[in-house]
């Protein structure tokens, strides 16, 4: 038997429903291959720890130790012998120049004066006396010379007894604070004798030490800040006004010497100090941290971030204060260096500060 084959004839329906299906599903295709490209995983960033360039004042200093002493100190003594008729002071206040101090028993100086303006008085009548009949012509020349001259020894001999008297009144040669007397009214003092020490205290000096490597930083004049055990929690400042033309060969040092305000007196002579000469002064420095230089040789690199990239840049340095240190060359204010992470970033590498400490407080 032969077998026949229908064939099956299309009706076109089925044909349109499968075109209008594919052509549905393009531009759901294309979305798709948007989304997946713009999910794609970018260039890895890594995090690092960062921090602007800081300006701000800087001073180089220099440590040293000193000891305070007192602007003038001496110790009053008598030019003369006597007896202490008065104690005009009391132990420990403040004098003024001029101030009388002690007095001694003056009665002998005071008949001595006595006795030497009645000579005088006498020999200047004389004086007058042969002068005028030499003007007569009754007296020689070599008598009114005698005259005169007894005039002027007699004329010495007062100024000599007016003097010793005044030595019997001892004043303070200079304003300042008097210490305690080691005599008592009716002593009888010697020439020379101690009788209480005289010290000026404001201003106060301070000497102190420095190596002889910075003779060519020194100057006077300057600025230096200073600290004493006794008067805790308050700083003095003073200046530079003298320094010792020889260096002691012994320890290598320079003597420098300054000036302190001691207005009310809490600093003393013989004090322990901690002082911090200022040798330099600068008004506005670029400062950064010092864990952001990396070190290679003689040379110093940072790594700034540029428009989300690390930068290596040279860098050289100045003054280091405390844990940061200034930059002379190699970057500007508004400059953002890192700080931490840096040792595993390179020369152009994609990096992401992380937010400082504050920022995270302050956000969460």
């Amino acid at each position: 038997m032969k077998r026949t084959e229908i064939p099956l004839r299309s009706t076109g329906t089925p044909r349109l429903a499968s075109l209008l299906f594919v052509a549905s599903l393009v531009p759901a295709l294309a979305q798709a291959d948007e989304q997946k490209g713009a999910s794609a995983p970018q260039a890895f960033a890594m995090p690092v720890e960062a921090t602007e360039v800081r300006i701000a004042p800087l001073e180089k200093t220099l440590e040293a130790v000193g000891t305070l002493q007192a602007n003038e100190s001496i110790a009053i003594r008598p030019e003369v012998e006597g007896r202490i008729t008065n104690v005009l002071f009391s132990e420990g206040e403040s004098v003024k120049k001029g101030e009388v101090l002690v007095k001694l028993d003056d009665s002998i100086y005071r008949a001595e004066l006595a006795q030497s303006e009645a000579r005088m008085q006498l020999s200047k009548s004389n004086s007058a006396r042969i002068s005028s009949l030499r003007a007569k012509g009754l007296s020689s020349s070599h008598e009114v010379d005698q005259a005169q001259s007894e005039l002027a020894v007699n004329h010495a001999a007062v100024n000599l007894a007016r003097t010793r008297l005044e030595k019997m009144v001892i004043k303070a040669p200079f304003s300042g604070v008097v210490g305690l007397r080691v005599v008592s009214t009716g002593d009888y003092l010697s020439r020379g004798q101690d009788i209480v020490n005289l010290l000026d205290l404001d201003p106060i000096k301070v000497n102190f030490r420095i190596p002889e490597i910075f003779l060519t930083q020194i100057r006077v004049g300057q600025k230096l800040t200073m600290s004493v055990d006794a008067v805790p929690d308050k700083t003095y400042t003073g200046e530079v006004y003298a320094i010792d033309p020889q260096v002691d060969v012994n320890g290598r040092s320079l003597v420098l010497r300054a000036r302190v305000p001691n207005p009310d007196f809490k600093l003393r002579a013989g004090l322990f100090a901690r002082v911090d000469l200022i040798l330099e002064h600068k008004a506005s420095a670029l400062l950064i941290p010092e864990e952001a230089i990396i070190p290679q040789g003689r040379r110093k690199f940072v790594y700034t971030i540029v428009e989300g990239k690390a930068v290596r840049t040279e860098i050289t340095t100045g003054i280091r204060k405390g844990k940061e240190v200034e930059v002379v060359t190699g970057l500007a204010q508004g400059d953002t260096v890192i700080t931490a992470g840096q040792m595993k970033v390179q020369d152009g590498a994609a990096v992401q500060p992380l937010p400082s400490p504050e920022k995270q407080v302050q956000g969460g």
